[in-house]
């Protein structure tokens, strides 16, 4: 047979007495905080007065903080008086890409707008060029 007991006393609930601050006893350590790398298009091209009939080539470079990007594709769109034409490359280890177009009869002195697409990783890089005939 289980007899009962009487319940227990109560007990004071202890408390904590504050105390100072412990000094620091370790170095603290430097975080430092790196800021995003950035993708960048740069669009250069091989001639920027050519003459009638001659070819001119595109470049665009595709970067991640310093580092070329391979394997994205570049499409540039030559704006002609005539209509537009394009051409594409891909982007090698360095992160370059070309493609070539002869600018035929295109109209001395009138500028021709190339604009440039860059594409990667479901990513779109812009940017334009042009170059005046001669």
């Amino acid at each position: 047979t289980v007899e009962p007991t009487e319940p227990a006393e109560p007990t004071a609930t202890p408390t904590v007495e504050p105390t100072e601050p412990a000094e620091p006893t370790a170095t603290p350590t430097l975080v430092s905080t790196v800021a995003p790398q950035v993708y960048a298009l740069r669009v250069w091209m091989s001639n920027e007065a050519p003459r009638q009939f001659t070819n001119v080539t595109i470049f665009g470079q595709l970067t991640h903080g310093e580092m070329g990007v391979p394997g994205a594709t570049m499409e540039a769109a030559w704006q002609f008086d005539t209509g537009t034409t394009y051409c594409v490359g891909n982007t090698e280890v360095n992160g370059v890409a070309s493609c070539a177009r002869n600018v035929g009869s295109a109209t001395p002195g009138k500028p021709v707008q190339v604009r440039v697409s860059v594409f990667y990783a479901g990513m779109v890089f812009e940017s334009a060029i042009q170059f005046v005939p001669r």
